[in-house]
């Protein structure tokens, strides 16, 4: 569970954290293929704060007071992106 220096890594805290960020990715056209785009961020510099779930595409946050930022690629040969930052800022409880 969460304290005053955040979450941890192990599964329990994961479960427990409520700092989840699911991007919202709406494709133009809307009958394109969703599934093909992936997440590029810099794993090493964010590792200490934040977990990447792939299965969900979700970012959880184990400190508060941080900023990612995401480059969105599609993997379907057009080579279109957008970037976005998150901020994971959460209160204490």
């Amino acid at each position: 569970s969460g304290d005053e220096n955040g979450y941890t890594k192990d599964d329990a805290s994961i479960n427990s954290n409520p700092n989840v960020i699911q991007p919202n990715i709406d494709v133009l056209p809307h009958n394109a293929d969703i599934s093909k785009y992936i997440f590029e961020y810099d794993a090493e510099q964010y590792e200490d704060f934040i977990v990447f779930h792939e299965d969900l595409n979700a970012f959880v946050f184990l400190v508060p007071n941080k900023m990612i930022t995401v480059t969105i690629t599609t993997t379907d040969g057009s080579h279109k992106s957008t970037t976005i930052k998150i901020l994971g800022k959460y209160t204490s409880k």
